[in-house]
């Protein structure tokens, strides 16, 4: 019985041996999984502001700077989302991590003051670079990035809980001039509802001297994918949210064009032609035009067409655009290359596209 008694007492000794074994190294797989995420989520944030921003300068718009109380910001939605799963630009109290239902009450909770906050998020790709390449492919998203009327920017990102693989990223945007006058000193008479406290008051003569400095102070349109453009991604992979393309999975890569409204207030804008072209001339099959028209997301000032195909890899493309401003006939001619289409994501196969499951933006 003794040795028998021993016999057991050792197995057990075993078992917890093996337990202890089986308990650290899936700690020290799950720390390495969050290590490996929080890692891919610090490097590179500067490569995606350094494209949003190379995309803003070659249109003559206001380059985003970083501002610490939207990064406080879009880090905690980072966060929110990584701790729950999910993509959403909308909170729920109750659960960890809350700060706000929407980007507006987020960064009133992080003492930023303008009443202005445009966010752009997605999640699942891989590093900062595609995130901000996808969000930029997706027709919404992009004029985020490219509004007029923006000039500073925080972004985060966050690995998610469960399995600190999947990455949500999130890019906050405001105001600067807008901040400026909203953290100085009220005002008596003038305009109200410009900060997120609603009562504070901007002086008349100062709200409408620098109201529209920004957008002022940038140039007449916006084009995307920008003249000279290289290395543009070829396809569209439908998983923006809300969807622009209901019923259409792949398309081309839109190409879309922006008119300043602060600049061109007034003028009635009318697209009488657009052509887009391959390196042989060849017409591109597009889709119907997206515009105020056909999608109420899009303001007068606002044009996008989607190609009914995914672009060919390494190839120019031409863009040819006549319309009417305000009764003045004008002409754009710009061109842009896109990128190879590397097969360790894509293949061509009869004339298919195949590629690996979309990651979203939203």
């Amino acid at each position: 019985m003794a040795g028998f008694t021993q016999y057991v007492q050792g197995n057990d000794m075993c078992r917890t041996i093996i337990t202890a074994l089986t308990t650290a190294l899936t700690t020290a797989l799950f720390l390495t999984i969050f290590f490996l995420g929080g890692v891919l989520c610090a490097w590179g944030d500067n490569a995606a502001l350094d494209f949003v921003n190379q995309a803003r300068k070659a249109n003559k718009l206001p380059l985003l700077h970083l501002q610490s109380q939207l990064e406080k910001a879009a880090d905690n939605h980072a966060l929110y989302m990584a701790q729950h799963n999910l993509i959403d630009h909308e909170e729920h109290a109750g659960l960890d991590n809350f700060t706000g239902n929407r980007c507006l009450e987020r960064i009133t909770h992080t003492g930023y003051q303008a009443a202005i906050c445009i966010e752009n998020l997605s999640f699942g790709q891989k590093n900062w670079l595609e995130s901000a390449q996808q969000l930029m492919s997706g027709i919404y998203h992009r004029m985020g990035f490219l509004a007029f009327d923006v000039d500073e920017i925080g972004l985060a990102c966050r690995a998610a809980s469960q399995s600190g693989k999947k990455l949500f990223y999130n890019y906050v945007m405001g105001n600067s001039v807008l901040r400026k006058m909203c953290e100085g000193s009220p005002s008596r008479k003038g305009y109200a509802n410009v900060c997120v406290d609603k009562d504070r008051v901007i002086g008349k003569a100062l709200f409408e001297q620098h109201n529209e400095d920004l957008a002022q102070n940038s140039g007449y349109v916006v084009l995307y994918p920008w003249p000279d453009q290289i290395n543009v991604p070829p396809h569209f992979h439908n998983a923006e949210i809300p969807n622009p393309l209901p019923g259409i999975k792949l398309s081309g890569q839109p190409v879309s064009v922006h008119f300043n409204p602060v600049r061109l207030r007034g003028k009635t804008m009318t697209m009488v032609s657009f052509r887009l072209s391959d390196a042989a001339g060849q017409d591109v099959s597009l889709l119907p035009v997206k515009d105020k028209q056909s999608d109420p997301r899009f303001s007068e000032y606002d044009f996008a067409w989607f190609p009914e195909k995914v672009l060919e890899g390494g190839h120019t493309y031409r863009v040819s655009l006549d319309g009417i401003a305000g009764g003045q006939s004008f002409t754009m001619d710009w061109a842009f290359t896109t990128a190879e289409i590397p097969f360790s994501w894509a293949k061509k196969h009869e004339n298919v596209l195949v590629m690996n499951r979309p990651k979203s933006t939203f």
